[in-house]
């Protein structure tokens, strides 16, 4: 009788926990299309971003996640002169974006391909500078990819990120010579940079694991899409999770006041290595043969920014001593872009990403700049 009775309360839980997944599953559908529309609408992640603008993309912003398919759309450096446009999200993303806009790179390709010049971007969000370090060894793995001008964007919030993504270090792990000049790269630091080449290990370890574990992740996810077609659950399962982060976030912000003009110190570490791999990431781009054109990003003078002003100017100071120390030509465009070409963020005047009309700004004060550190035959 008690096992008839354990039997039939098993029966019971099952059958209800089976009704609560359906429901669960009823209730979360209409979300499906909700997180849908939210990508759709996302300044970072527009249409326009995920399908490359236009038939041939001239930019990735895929972050390593689809750099093999991105990067064969580059123009061949071996054909013609190729400037690469490096940087944070600033480079791909648009305000208040028209039919026909185009991003800072597409402006530059365009003012510069008659005299026989191309130029191709690699942007992610968040960027930071052993990120940047990642995609100039990855440049210099073809010939094909190696620029002979690199443009690097440089964002004073970015000196708080650190980390190779795990879509970076996939890319890292699946190519033999470049996990080996990541090795190499990382051994010679060791005397003069001795935090970078701890972390440049620390990555290439992570990305070899990852390695190790990409048969049973190929598994699982073969499994998860084959699911996710018949339950909104599991195909919702990351929205609904950057979701509820977002809420957590967004939460916490109103319960203490925090707006994204706060001020954020950066802390010292983070700064100083951040540092470090944009030192060894100019050096590695001249040793291979790249002129290097660093410049301080646009911001919107018209809104509040989370920058403490002493560190602010003191990172310019440092970047602008820094470039001429290594012989990298250097520009500060922080005014480049006018108050009404910028846009909005969470209500706000957004201090970084402008309109199309932002993109010409920048490509127009970069332009000049670019054809100075390029031969002379580059017409005028």
């Amino acid at each position: 009788m008690a096992d008839r009775t354990i039997l039939t309360r098993a029966r019971a839980t099952a059958g209800a926990a089976l009704l609560c997944f359906v429901a669960l599953n009823l209730a979360l559908y209409p979300l499906k299309s909700y997180f849908e529309r939210q990508r759709r609408n996302n300044l970072m992640q527009s249409e326009r971003s995920q399908s490359g603008a236009r038939e041939i993309p001239r930019y990735d912003w895929s972050v390593g996640g689809e750099q093999q398919k991105y990067w064969s759309y580059m123009p061949d450096a071996r054909q013609q002169r190729l400037v690469v446009l490096d940087g944070m999200s600033q480079i791909y993303a648009i305000n208040e974006e028209q039919p026909g806009d185009r991003v800072t790179s597409e402006i530059l390709d365009d003012s510069l391909k008659g005299s026989g010049t191309r130029v191709f971007s690699i942007a992610a969000p968040n960027l930071n500078h052993e990120e940047l370090l990642f995609h100039v060894q990855a440049l210099t793995q073809d010939s094909a990819t190696t620029p002979e001008l690199l443009v690097f964007g440089v964002c004073f919030d970015k000196m708080r990120n650190v980390d190779v993504r795990e879509t970076m270090r996939d890319v890292l792990a699946g190519v033999p010579a470049l996990d080996s000049t990541w090795r190499r790269s990382s051994d010679s630091l060791q005397a003069e940079f001795p935090e970078l080449a701890q972390q440049m290990r620390r990555t290439l370890d992570g990305a070899r694991l990852r390695q190790t574990l990409r048969f049973d992740q190929r598994v699982e996810q073969s499994l998860v899409r084959t699911v996710s077609g018949i339950l909104p659950v599991v195909a919702i399962r990351s929205d609904l999770r950057t979701f509820l982060f977002e809420r957590a976030y967004l939460l916490r912000n109103w319960m203490f006041g925090i707006k994204t003009s706060t001020k954020r110190p950066i802390l010292a570490d983070r700064y100083a290595l951040n540092q470090q791999a944009l030192v060894a990431a100019v050096r590695y781009a001249q040793q291979h043969g790249m002129h290097v054109l660093l410049y301080v990003i646009p911001l919107n003078r018209s809104a509040e920014t989370p920058y403490i002003t002493e560190q602010y100017n003191g990172f310019k100071s440092w970047l602008n001593q820094m470039a001429t120390t290594e012989r990298a030509a250097f520009a500060d465009l922080d005014t480049a872009v006018p108050d009404e070409s910028w846009g909005l963020l969470y209500g706000q005047p957004d201090f970084k990403h402008f309109k199309e009309a932002g993109h010409v700004a920048t490509a127009k004060a970069l332009l000049p700049l670019i054809r100075a550190q390029l031969p002379d035959s580059v017409a005028r």
